[in-house]
């Protein structure tokens, strides 16, 4: 039966204190929660193009948010 914990076969190069799993996915839990900021984003400029500020920022929101995502994910890798 499949307990859900990850194990690998020993091959004498690894040493003792070697990690198996990673403890903490922060970096993607932040990737993801900058996505949806970004499509939000996205989604503001393409509802309020009628207005150029409202378009602009959800622009300014979407790329920044883009950004955070990308970083987020090399910050935490």
């Amino acid at each position: 039966m499949f307990s859900g914990r990850q194990t690998y076969k020993r091959d004498g190069r690894e040493t003792g204190a070697m990690a198996a799993t990673i403890d903490s996915e922060t970096g993607f839990g932040l990737t993801i929660l900058f996505g949806v900021i970004a499509l939000v984003g996205a989604l503001v400029m393409l509802l309020g193009a009628a207005d150029n500020l409202v378009a602009a920022t959800g622009f300014a929101v979407a790329v920044g948010a883009g950004s955070m995502a990308v970083a987020a994910r090399h910050i935490f890798a």
